[in-house]
């Protein structure tokens, strides 16, 4: 009955496009972006209003990156056109509508040139030409005035009045470019405009903005602190300073009378004493904390003359450290290693209605403030972006002090040399640089189309001057009407390098030079270390679906299975491969996280709501060494100590982190940091190298800290987290559901979502080291162009497209994980197409594994140990110069992994001739079925069921006596909500209705094992009337999750199907479905199968 029909997955109304098709559709979604902001290009460009769909904030700018970067694009030629104005923001500052327009003007003219059959190479190599021509007319152009300090002074002026007269800003642009030129001149040839902060305060009009040296924190100064200060040492610090009070999720305490509460308070506040004692040792007169500072220690610092300040944000205190000369510091027992900050004065300043700080006389001279008033908070924004712009483009400047002439004056003569060069260039290439010259000569004319001038006659007139050799030329778009005018004495002056980009960025794609590739050392000897099958050789079951596996480390040949009933497994890993030892029921409900310890010793497992234990135990003992009891139920656990030291356990409670002692013969927590994260802990994971904890929240926050007093980052990592790549989560609106340290601690992985990126870390930094998208855009983007990894038919794609997007629940993100191999060097994960293993540092995939198989890998573990083997090499000890050190022949790696809904775990190994039929070990009796008598067999599979329709309830009649594995995998499949939300996706009037198929069309679908199953034909059981309840197929034996009801007499399919019940009510909720409107036999509006009840 199941059919091979075509698979469609997307809605109707959605295209496929291919060939000429695709590459007109790339065409016009690039130009369109040009045409999106090009009304904004120029001193008479428009502003944009953008309103966010889901907040409905209103933004108002013409700012190009800014206007790109907050709208919706699905065109990915559109997509490179916006990333092309992100990387001329990041580098140059503005400009980005610029590129933007001449990248989508030279497209424009591309299609043209392929419309007259010529090949993209020639229009590429002739782009390369015209693009060298341009910027070496360009430079010919330029201009440097660095050697006179008055005219440089006049040059930078003048380019900020350039930039800013298309801004909001243009009105008072001399005020602003003075400003501007100002701050930037204080750098002294720095380019790091963190030195510069802009504080905005509404209020006033944009006029009353002004620039003041120094540093300005809006906070206010404690009361009771010193309201000023003279010749300041200031501590900067990340600390907690709320120990005075007990904490809600800290402690329990068990006291009898009030006395014994007032004496744990009184040693709560002397802890906090000592504490602000170690911080007065330092000899400063200002502290300033990133987190709160509690009425007791403020009263101290206050008795003592010192000023302190609490809750800056992570921004204003990395920038205020970094101006003042100091470091944050997290620990305070060595004030000689402590690097405080200096400064002349600091006071109180009123901007507005607001009192702020500002810090005068700051140790980095070159600091300054600029503040900036308006009327409304999005003019502020808007002047705040222009304002950053000029920033940008002058400190550049400042860095490459060339200048060039605006007004379309260098398009123009860059158009004139790529014209000349036009005559030289002999065959088709000729026309190609003729276009690009035309491409250059568009920006000038939509100067003056925006300005609302002829941009024809304005146009030709300047190129003729132009060409003529009047070199300074340009468009006069201030004065009424328009015309010609010379750019140098109306100063329209612009930065070179600025120009220089927007031609470079615009003609990336055909001037980028090859890379380097990257080789790693011995990279053979590693991979050699992989199993060679790229099929699984070996499966084996729990009796539900598996949770996690996890590889003890080294020198342990420990394997450690959990699955989602709360089941422990525990297997030796020998020579033949592994062997079951020892399994425990350890939760009462699912597992929500798993840890192995360092040393490969202890092992924990946490339980869900209903549990509320997580289970501690001896690894090579196979024993449970003790339970703890929790309030809640866990999100994360993590051992956090060294090999050989006293085993602590992290627990994740929500928000908050307990720090459990390992051994589980205290219930109380040693130690509780309730504020770290502000958002549910999701995972953690710890690096023995340095000592330190990494753990991630649901917001994408990520944290570093110790698991030892004070429990703050430690020192031997980044001094600032806005140096690191950490945010990049937030700023993706996603969260990381694992992390895995690298063997050496030098690294760390993540996988996300939603973004479903692999990000790799360095560790000390936090800097990102790659990053792999594993985005559903991403992949169908490649399979839809042919640059797919693997080729995938187009029916078999979507059906993994099925499960891929179903992962992005709370219960599948947390049974998926990254794995480092021993070396280091290559991460491996589970994908669309199997499990990749990646060399980070070659950044290129070296073996795919399950790519042909049946499944969707989630968990991985990978074991490169020799079993029964002493004292065995690393792979990085085999790598090295003796050629004597065979180890790899020695090992025998596997790689483990859970899959997606599946029972079973599945190995990798060096055999690479499998039996498909033997592979799959019965370890196991599905759990419905483990029963002792055969009524209470019938009772646990069910002898009834409900299916709850969209159009009403169908109640069966189960036969679990006569079919006992066709009842188990239907009432499997129910119970585990498989059916739901599926429709009946084949309806034959005065024949069938037919469903269970998750992929909606009759292609897909699998029984419980994984496998098709075996036909039950009983004799008795036959197709003799109306209401038979049957297995669909696709031949013999070929059974899977789909399933049909007849509604006549079918004596054709006796022998053929297997009847498993029939209907007892709802006989005309069949009919309705039977007599609905169908489209070649699918229902034209769905009919959900919302789920399946099943009775006794």
């Amino acid at each position: 009955m199941a059919e091979n029909n075509p698979t469609q997955i997307f809605a109707d109304d959605v295209q496929e496009e291919k060939g000429e098709n695709a590459r007109l559709s790339a065409f016009v979604g690039a130009i369109a972006v040009g045409d999106l902001v090009k009304s904004t290009l120029g001193p008479k460009g428009m502003d944009k209003i953008l309103q966010s769909a889901s907040t409905g904030e209103i933004m108002v700018t013409n700012d190009g990156a800014t206007i790109l970067k907050s709208i919706a694009l699905d065109n990915a030629a559109a997509k490179v056109l916006v990333n092309i104005s992100k990387v001329q923001d990041d580098e140059v500052g503005d400009g980005t509508t610029s590129v933007t327009v001449l990248a989508a003007e030279l497209l424009r003219e591309a299609e043209q040139l392929v419309n007259k059959k010529i090949h993209p190479q020639t229009i590429i190599e002739g782009y390369r030409l015209a693009s060298a021509a341009a910027l070496d007319a360009l430079a010919k152009s330029a201009v440097d005035h660095s050697k006179d300090a008055a005219a440089f002074r006049r040059d930078l002026q003048a380019i900020a009045r350039t930039t800013l007269s298309s801004k909001v800003l243009s009105q008072d642009r001399d005020q602003f470019s003075a400003l501007a030129t100002d701050a930037v001149l204080r750098l002294k040839g720095s380019t790091d405009l963190n030195h510069i902060q802009i504080i905005k305060k509404p209020g006033g009009k944009l006029s009353d903005s002004y620039l003041d040296e120094g540093f300005i924190l809006d906070k206010r100064i404690s009361v009771g602190s010193p309201k000023s200060l003279k010749d300041a040492k200031i501590l900067i610090a990340n600390t907690a300073m709320d120990t005075d009070k007990i904490k809600i999720f800290g402690a329990r305490v068990k006291v009898d009378s009030t006395s014994k509460l007032a004496e744990l308070e009184k040693a709560e506040r002397e802890k906090m004493r000592q504490k602000v004692e170690r911080i007065k040792a330092h000899g400063i007169n200002c502290f300033i904390n990133r987190q709160l500072i509690y009425n007791w220690p403020e009263q101290l610092f206050a008795e003592a003359g010192i000023m302190s300040i609490e809750h800056a944000d992570f921004d204003g205190i990395e920038r205020l450290a970094l101006v003042t000369g100091g470091e944050i510091a997290s620990t305070f027992d060595h004030p000689d290693q402590v690097k405080l900050g200096h400064c002349d004065s600091i006071s109180e300043v009123i901007i507005g209605e607001d009192t702020l700080i500002k810090f005068s006389g700051v140790k980095a001279g070159q600091a300054c403030t600029i503040v900036l008033r308006g009327a409304t908070d999005q003019l502020l924004d808007e002047a705040e972006r222009s304002l950053h712009d000029a920033l940008a483009v002058l400190s550049q400047t400042v860095k490459d002090p060339r200048t060039t002439l605006g007004g379309g004056c260098a398009e123009m003569v860059m158009a004139k040399a790529v014209d000349s060069l036009a005559q030289k260039v002999p065959g088709k290439k000729q026309l190609a640089v003729y276009s690009f010259a035309t491409a250059l000569r568009q920006l000038p004319t939509i100067l003056a189309d925006n300005a609302g001038l002829d941009s024809s006659a304005l146009v030709s007139e300047l190129r003729t001057e132009v060409y003529r050799g009047m070199s300074t030329s340009g468009l006069d778009l201030l004065t009424p009407g328009g015309g010609i005018a010379d750019m140098q004495e109306l100063g329209v002056i612009e930065s070179y390098k600025l120009k220089k980009a927007v031609v470079s960025s615009a003609t990336l794609p055909s001037s980028v030079p090859p890379k380097k590739k990257r080789k790693l050392p011995y990279e053979s000897l590693y991979i050699n270390a992989l199993p060679r099958g790229t099929r699984y050789s070996k499966s084996l079951m729990h009796k539900e679906q598996l949770f996690s596996v996890t590889v003890a480390p080294a020198p342990s040949d420990f394997v450690i299975t959990t699955s989602v009933d709360g089941v422990v497994k525990f297997w030796k890993k020998v020579a033949s491969g592994i062997e079951f030892v020892k399994e425990f029921k350890a939760h009462e409900g699912s597992i929500k996280s798993t840890s192995v310890s360092a040393d490969g010793g202890l092992f924990a497992s946490a339980g869900d709501d209903e549990d509320r234990t997580i289970k501690l135990f001896d690894v090579a003992s196979f024993d449970l060494l003790s339970i703890l009891n929790v309030d809640q139920s866990p999100t994360s656990v993590c051992w956090v100590s060294r090999k050989g030291s006293t085993p602590l356990l992290a627990v994740a409670l929500g928000k908050a982190i307990r720090i459990y002692d390992g051994a589980g013969e205290k219930q109380e927590p040693l130690h509780s940091l309730p504020s770290l994260h502000r958002a549910d802990v999701v995972a953690m994971a710890y690096n023995a190298a340095y000592d330190c904890v990494v753990s991630a929240d649901a917001s994408g926050a990520v944290e570093y800290w110790q698991p030892r007093d004070p429990f703050e980052k430690p020192d031997n990592t980044f001094k600032m987290k806005s140096t690191t790549n950490l945010f990049d989560f937030k700023k993706a609106k996603s969260a990381p559901c694992c992390i895995a340290i690298s063997p050496s601690g030098h690294q760390f992985a993540t996988y996300s979502f939603p973004d479903r990126k692999v990000r790799i870390f360095d560790f000390a930094t936090a800097k990102l080291h790659r990053s792999y998208d594993e985005s559903i855009e991403t992949i169908t983007a490649m399979h839809d162009t042919g640059t797919a990894l693997m080729k995938l038919d187009d029916a078999e794609f979507r059906r993994r497209m099925v499960v891929e997007t179903n992962l992005d629940t709370a219960a599948t993100r947390s049974k998926i994980n990254i794995a480092f191999d021993e070396s280091g060097h290559f991460v491996a994960y589970g994908s669309l197409y199997g499990i990749k293993v990646v060399n980070t540092l070659t950044n290129r995939v070296v073996r795919t594994y399950g790519k042909d198989e049946p499944f969707r890998a989630l968990n991985v573990a990978l074991y490169q140990g020799a079993p029964q083997k002493k004292g065995v090499m690393t792979v990085s000890m085999a790598a090295s110069a003796n050629p004597l050190l065979e180890e790899a022949e020695e090992r025998d790696p596997i790689l483990f992994t859970t899959a997606y809904t599946k029972v079973r775990f599945f190995m990798f190994t060096n055999e690479e001739s499998v039996s498909k039929s033997s592979r799959d070990v019965l370890n196991e009796k599905p759990r419905h079925v483990v029963s002792r008598k055969k009524e209470e067999k019938q009772l646990l599979l069910g002898n009834s069921a409900v299916i709850h329709t969209s159009m009403g309830d169908i109640s069966l009649k189960l036969y679990p006596d006569k079919t006992p594995k066709t009842v188990e995998n239907f009432v499997t499949h129910a119970r585990n909500g498989y059916y739901n939300n599926t429709i009946f996706h084949r309806v034959i009037r005065k024949f069938m209705i037919q469903g269970g198929d998750p992929l909606g069309d009759g292609t897909g679908g699998e029984s419980i094992w994984g496998n098709e199953f075996e036909d039950e034909i009983v004799g008795e059981l036959r197709h003799d009337k109306p209401y038979i309840l049957s297995m669909a197929n696709a031949g013999p034996n070929t059974n899977g999750s789909q399933f049909f009801i007849t509604t006549e007499k079918t004596p054709w399919l006796d022998g053929k199907h297997t009847i498993f019940g029939r209907v007892t009510k709802g006989f005309e909720v069949v009919h309705a479905i039977e007599n609905t409107r169908v489209l070649k036999e699918k229902p034209e509006e769905d009919i959900k199968i919302v789920n399946i009840s099943v009775g006794d």
